[in-house]
């Protein structure tokens, strides 16, 4: 029981870190493309799959963009293994 209220507090913690980067990705891009009247976009996606990150990155700042992709699938996958880990009984 409480491994389950453990997981689901992890889960809302983690999907509202997301939309909380959401929003704020969102109104730092129109802030920027107001005040300037353009802006340049850089992007990037990443995926794990089990323990296999792929990453994209796009546009003038693609580098850093990738390499802080990297930094979050290292990240995440500590956290799977201390997860995995602590979890087995």
């Amino acid at each position: 029981m409480r491994e389950a209220f453990l997981l689901h507090k992890l889960f809302l913690i983690g999907f509202l870190l997301v939309l909380l980067g959401i929003i704020v990705l969102t109104l730092t891009s129109l802030q920027t493309a107001l005040s300037e009247g353009k802006a340049s976009v850089s992007g990037g996606v990443l995926f794990i799959f089990g323990f296999i990150p792929i990453g994209f990155a796009f546009g003038p700042h693609s580098e850093y963009t990738m390499l802080l992709l990297m930094v979050l699938a290292l990240i995440v996958i500590i956290i799977s293994i201390i997860l995995r880990r602590t979890m087995k009984v």
